[in-house]
């Protein structure tokens, strides 16, 4: 069985605050997952061809174009900010020089 230690540490790990109780059930959660893996750890897979992803497909790549605005989609849109210059939206900054 995987000890109370073992428990808070994965649960410091994970950023969870457990409580008494809470251990003692994640104790024997955790010795029921083990012993799934030693279950399937006994699975005999020399027939398995090794895979890195459960899906056959490849990236699909599309071409990478502009699709031009109408005038009247970018007046609605730079009508929205509230500040622009040079056909360029500004936001306020995110990250300071300092």
């Amino acid at each position: 069985m995987i000890s109370k230690e073992q428990v808070q540490h994965i649960a410091q790990l994970a950023r969870i605050k457990l409580q008494g109780k809470e251990v003692e059930c994640f104790q024997v959660e955790f010795a029921q997952i083990l012993e799934y893996f030693e279950v399937l750890g006994k699975l005999d897979v020399s027939q398995v061809q090794p895979m890195t992803h459960t899906s056959a497909k490849e990236n699909s790549w599309r071409e990478d174009i502009g699709e031009p605005f109408s005038s009247e989609l970018r007046k609605k849109m730079f009508s929205q900010f509230s500040s622009s210059a040079d056909n360029f939206l500004k936001v306020p900054r995110v990250f300071s020089h300092e």
